[in-house]
C-alpha cells in the first residue's frame, strides 16, 4: 500500500499500541469515549477491516478490499484515516477517530469500475458475469 502511515502516525490516530500477528497484519483496538474501534490492516493483501461499537451496539462493520493506500490526518484536535482504493469509481473513505468517530465515503457517478457487476434486484438488466 502506498501511501502507508508510519507506526507513530497510527499511534497518534488511535492513541494505543498495535497488536501485530504472524499472519502479517496489524490491529489497533481503541476506546474513544463510549466507542470501541477495531482497525485491522493487511498491507500486503490490500485489505482493511474496520469495526466500530457504541457501547454494546454495533455502529459499523466495513471489510475493505482493493485498498491502494492509507494516510493519517492528525491536526487541530481531529485524528482520522483516509483510505484510497485501486478502483477509480470508489472515492476515498475518511474514518474520523477523534474527537468522535464518523465515516464519510462515496462512489463516482458515471465512472467505470473494472470489477464485473453482479446482477441485482435493483437493476435486473445487468448482464450475468
Amino acid at each position: 500500500m502506498d501511501p502507508f502511515p508510519d507506526d507513530w502516525e497510527f499511534l497518534w490516530v488511535f492513541e494505543c499500541d498495535p497488536e501485530e500477528s504472524d499472519e502479517v497484519y496489524t490491529r489497533f483496538d481503541a476506546e474513544v469515549d463510549e466507542n470501541r474501534i477495531l482497525f485491522e490492516v493487511w498491507p500486503h493483501d490490500t485489505e482493511v477491516i474496520l469495526r466500530w461499537w457504541r457501547g454494546k451496539e454495533a455502529a459499523g462493520n466495513l471489510e475493505l478490499r482493493w485498498v491502494k493506500g492509507i494516510s493519517a490526518e492528525t491536526e487541530k484536535g481531529v485524528s482520522a484515516l483516509n483510505v484510497t482504493f485501486l478502483e477509480e469509481c470508489l472515492l476515498p473513505l475518511r474514518f474520523q477517530v477523534r474527537p468522535y468517530p464518523s465515516i464519510a465515503w462515496g462512489t463516482k457517478w458515471r465512472s467505470v469500475c473494472s470489477v464485473t457487476p453482479v446482477p441485482s434486484v435493483v437493476n435486473p438488466q445487468l448482464p450475468r458475469p
